[in-house]
């Protein structure tokens, strides 16, 4: 979607679900509709715009411009992603089990408005990210003075070797900063979008909010595995008169494999060899994915809500994707999660990308 000529290029995506549990029926939904346009306005200057459809309203989704004068060093301004969490920064085209992980959603924004320089070293085997935050949610205006600084260092150990080692990939991401907002503003649900941490919405927070990441992945041939470790902790949290300190933290775990002869890409969409042309024999590419994820709520004033301290929650997804054409894909996911309670969802969708 980006040229290296001044040409402007418009792209987007549209995902059409239905989601099913037993804690609350089925529906139908415009899980995302966008719609963006990049290029460069010069040579060395990259732009990107984009808007989003799916919450009954046109938003800014994204909105930045890049220099990309030097390889080692590139400077990026305005609303986009944090460099933090491997999860988070793949893009929704990508995803191999529909949704993030709940540890994710919880603790890493969707986008954010800042500065960020990033690049790459060493032939391309050490990447790095550091950028300077408002810290708010999606949209939202700044609330105070302080700033979140935010950053992410990736490594390919084994970079100049020819063995399936070559493609492992390790990072660490850390971010700091103040807020002063209500938990309510922070995601525990599950896939189907069901709260299992009910307290959130009665604890405001107006502290330092500290988080630490750490990931692997490795594509390689027909086999993938991805597994992050997420921790955040939140200062001064309180409830009317008592005040105490939250903290957050998980992992996950995914495996998948592709059943045909395609091979996954780390940064781009698969096309398949052989796209869906059943009435020719050719089925596109298909794919199995297993994930386990485990999440836990550590909160000193859980004895005013529950006796339940830490407050766990963990959940084992399996999903088929169908890689049909270069531009279309059908998913198919089903998550048991158990918290306090059970909660078994099905999950299906038709993403088309152009």
């Amino acid at each position: 979607m980006v040229s290296d000529d001044q040409t402007l290029r418009f792209g987007g995506r549209i995902q059409t679900d239905f989601h099913w549990s037993t804690t609350q029926g089925g529906e139908w939904l415009i899980r995302r509709a966008r719609m963006l346009a990049t290029g460069y306005a010069f040579p060395h200057f990259r732009y990107m715009l984009s808007a989003r459809f799916d919450r009954g309203e046109a938003e800014l989704d994204q909105a930045f411009v890049e220099s990309r004068h030097l390889p080692y060093v590139r400077v990026r301004a305005g609303q986009f992603k944090e460099p933090f969490s491997q999860s988070r920064l793949l893009s929704s085209l990508q995803l191999d089990l529909m949704e993030r992980p709940m540890v994710v959603n919880a603790l890493t924004p969707t986008s954010d408005i800042g500065l960020m320089a990033f690049g790459d070293v060493l032939g391309g085997s050490l990447e790095y990210a550091v950028g300077v935050f408002n810290g708010r949610p999606f949209n939202q205006p700044e609330n105070n003075r302080a700033k979140d600084v935010v950053g992410r260092l990736v490594a390919r150990p084994f970079a100049h070797r020819k063995a399936a080692a070559s493609h492992l990939y390790v990072a660490i991401s850390g971010a700091s900063g103040l807020r002063n907002d209500s938990l309510d503003l922070v995601s525990f649900e599950t896939h189907r979008g069901t709260a299992f941490y009910p307290h959130a919405s009665v604890l405001q927070h107006d502290g330092r909010l500290t988080r630490l990441g750490a990931d692997l992945e490795w594509l390689w041939s027909r086999y993938t595995l991805r597994a992050e470790w997420l921790r955040g902790q939140w200062s001064d949290v309180r409830h009317t008169q008592t005040n105490g300190q939250l903290e957050v933290a998980g992992f996950y775990i995914t495996a998948g494999l592709m059943l045909t002869d395609d091979e996954k890409p780390r940064t781009t969409l698969l096309y398949p060899q052989h796209e869906f042309h059943p009435m020719q024999g050719e089925w596109g590419a298909w794919e199995v994915v297993l994930r386990y994820e485990q999440m836990t709520i550590t909160n000193p004033l859980a004895e005013r809500f529950t006796a339940r301290d830490p407050y766990r929650t963990s959940a084992w997804t399996a999903g088929l994707n169908g890689y049909l054409t270069e531009h279309i894909k059908w998913s198919l996911v089903s998550q048991w999660a158990t918290w306090t309670a059970q909660e078994h969802s099905v999950l299906t969708r038709i993403q088309v990308a152009f």
